[in-house]
């Protein structure tokens, strides 16, 4: 370390005659503030403009900031002396192998591999991970850009034309995205499997998108959700029918969309996969099995839809608020387990005939809850289950024929249907939900309601704990017997003969059975058709109770 008063006054000895070493060592000082006050002003104002082209070329950025805050250290910190590092000298020494022979490396270019000579063949492996190449780093060169404006929409698309056709030419890696420009749009997919890709998003170039089943070989099976997002422009989607799922929001918003073809091998329509299609007015679902939530809430030019028998899951919402829907079909149970808020056809508005197959058995829980113009409804013998304000609301309900075999009417299952003054409950139902009938707009009591049903049943105990009125239809429990007018018909082949019958204290629903459906058959109305010559018998069932009736065909 150097005496800096010794090092200051030996320096400047011919004017510091008289002068103090220590006061020579404060003027010193006061000059090295004022030139590091000088020096850190401008250091500030080159940081300020190389932190304008940070982004242009950050690693340089980086390195300037590191050499000033160096510079800065040994200007601070009060040392008096300063080390010098030589440079390390520009010529190269010669390598000298095990051998003692020099190698010429003069000529040779800087590089991190290493090569290796086999004859005319030539091997060389990456000091980094030779099966992973390093991407460029982001200060390598990048060619200037052109000081013309920017390019335009045809030099665009030529360059997504380029970029698709040399990314196409070789075999994709699963998961990596590829573009391809196909009739009616620019798609965008990615593997899933050896021979089949999704399809992840989808730019129509016409207002009718046809999506292809197979796209550079391989086959369209999946559609991810959102493809079309934003191009509410579209009137028309063609599926192929190599796809399996729509997915979540596919399709949702679409407000111009009017026509789509489900094909069969559609199995699952995701949540809310056209939500809000607010112009599509009819939709086959064809062999659907699943349906997500809200997948067509919204749909409010919907005018009829049927769910098939395919159908094992719908989901809750799933046409709420189709305010166009007239009419509805229920082929299918529609859930495997009875939820707690199905509300598959909720707030409905113009919903006024609906029709439950056979094969049903069970109405979920606000299933058409507050489906105002409801006015026609048929259920099957297969029902045994009307679940929590499954009919909530339907005032303009005026009637409703309960199976026989229903064995289970949920709380407010028809609460606020005014328009039913009266119901028949059968004796196989033995549970009654609170306010399940009689009871509108703030749990008010329609004052003439009246409850049929068997004495000693819940029917009864039901109007008699609400204070309606109860008309009996008999004991419960009683023999079941059958009536028959007639016991023999005699026929020409073609003609029809309805059997006449009555059954007291019936359990159930009545059938009938031919013994030779060739010669002459019966429907579940007892209604009979001759066939072909011959005889045959009909067996009318109730209770377990058999009467037989004769046909004779000439």
């Amino acid at each position: 370390m150097i005496d800096l008063s010794s090092a200051l006054q030996n320096e400047y000895k011919d004017i510091s005659y008289n002068v103090e070493p220590c006061e020579i060592v404060s003027v010193y000082n006061r000059h090295r503030r004022r030139k590091a006050f000088s020096v850190s002003g401008a250091t500030a104002c080159m940081l300020f403009i190389m932190a304008v082209f940070v982004q242009l070329n950050p690693k340089a950025f980086e390195s300037a900031v590191m050499s000033t805050g160096n510079f800065l250290n040994d200007l601070f910190s009060g040392s008096d002396s300063v080390e010098y590092i030589q440079p390390p000298s520009t010529a190269i020494e010669p390598a000298i192998n095990t051998s003692g022979a020099e190698i010429n490396t003069t000529d040779a270019p800087e590089t991190d591999t290493l090569s290796k000579t086999d004859g005319e063949n030539t091997v060389t492996a990456l000091n980094s991970d030779a099966t992973d190449p390093q991407e460029p780093s982001e200060s390598a060169a990048v060619p200037p850009k052109s000081s013309s404006s920017e390019p335009t929409e045809e030099e665009k698309n030529d360059k997504t034309e380029e970029t698709t056709e040399s990314a196409t030419t070789a075999p994709t890696s699963k998961n990596k995205a590829v573009s391809k420009k196909v009739s009616t749009a620019r798609i965008k997919y990615i593997k899933i499997s050896k021979d089949t890709i999704k399809i992840i998003k989808c730019i129509p170039t016409e207002n009718k998108v046809v999506i292809p089943q197979t796209i550079d070989g391989y086959t369209v099976t999946a559609i991810d959700e959102g493809i079309l997002k934003g191009y509410y422009d579209v009137e028309e989607v063609v599926l192929p029918d190599t796809v399996t799922k729509i997915g979540d929001n596919t399709f949702s918003g679409l407000k111009a969309l009017k026509t789509i073809n489900i094909p069969k091998s559609i199995k699952m329509i995701g949540a809310s996969a056209f939500e809000n299609c607010a112009s599509i007015t009819s939709i086959n679902l064809r062999e659907v099995e699943t349906i997500g939530d809200r997948a067509f809430m919204g749909c409010e030019s919907l005018i009829t839809i049927k769910i098939p028998d395919t159908v094992k899951t719908v989901g809750t919402k799933a046409f709420a608020e189709c305010e166009g829907l007239e009419t509805a079909v229920i082929a299918s149970d529609c859930d495997n387990k009875v939820r707690a808020d199905n509300y598959t056809f909720a707030d409905c508005d113009n919903l006024k005939r609906l029709t439950i197959s056979e094969g049903v058995s069970t109405v979920q829980p606000y299933q058409f809850y507050h489906c105002r113009k409801l006015s026609r409804v048929v259920l099957p013998s297969t029902l045994n289950t009307v679940s929590n304000s499954a009919f909530e609301g339907c005032a303009s309900l005026k009637s409703i024929e309960l199976p026989r075999g229903l064995k289970t009417i949920g709380q407010r299952a028809f609460y606020g249907c005014e328009g039913i003054t009266s119901v028949t409950i059968w004796h196989n139902v033995r549970t009654l939900g609170d306010m399940c009938f009689g009871y509108y707009d703030g749990n008010k009591k329609l004052s003439s309601f009246t409850v049929k049903g068997y004495d000693g049943t819940s029917a009864r105990k039901y109007a008699e704990d609400n204070g309606f009125v109860f008309e009996s239809v008999g004991r419960a429990g009683e023999k079941t017997t059958i009536t028959l007018e007639a016991r023999i018909a005699v026929l020409n082949v073609g003609d029809t003969y309805k059997i006449e019958y009555s059954v007291d204290y019936p359990n159930g629903e009545t059938t009938f059975a031919s013994s030779d459906d060739t010669v002459a058959e019966a429907d579940n109305t007892g209604t009979i058709t001759a066939l072909k010559s011959g005889k045959a018998i009909i067996d009318i069932t109730n209770n377990g109770v058999t009467k037989q009736f004769v046909v004779v065909v000439k």
